[in-house]
């Protein structure tokens, strides 16, 4: 919701707080949702670097726990 308004610092910690949430609760699928949209705003975002690191680690995260999730690196 953030990420369409424009509000992008909300956005992320609104992925951030999902991403730590998901962890506690051990639910992977969610986790790799929460990596892939948080890699994308990064994007929107311009932050190009952010987005490399967290979107390969979304990869390795899909890959060991064979979940698909978009590869946009």
């Amino acid at each position: 919701m953030y990420t369409k308004l424009g509000k992008f610092l909300e956005a992320e910690q609104d992925f951030m707080n999902a991403i730590s949430i998901h962890k506690q609760m051990g639910e992977r699928v969610g986790l790799g949702m929460a990596y892939h949209k948080l890699g994308a705003l990064y994007i929107l975002m311009d932050q190009y670097d952010k987005a490399k690191e967290i979107l390969t680690e979304g990869m390795r995260f899909s890959k060991e726990y064979n979940i698909v999730i978009y590869n946009i690196l």
